[in-house]
């Protein structure tokens, strides 16, 4: 996740954190000392998957599409 946070950035989590205070993104929940992907399983999942779509050469839209019909 932290090697490419531009892409991280442009995917919405789907875990409930969107209600949170400062949320904004997928990378929002790796953010921190009290990061919520320490600790929630969605948001490592996501985060997983929008890696290896990433490395797999998929552009931003088909890794939200993804992310969205795997988690959403």
């Amino acid at each position: 996740v932290r090697a490419i946070p531009g892409v991280i950035d442009g995917i919405r989590c789907n875990c409930g954190c969107a209600h949170s205070d400062g949320f904004y993104s997928l990378l929002s929940c790796y953010e921190g000392q009290d990061a919520m992907a320490k600790e929630c399983k969605v948001c490592q999942g996501q985060g997983r998957l929008a890696v290896r779509l990433h490395k797999a050469g998929k552009s931003l839209d088909a890794i939200r599409a993804a992310v969205d019909a795997k988690f959403g």
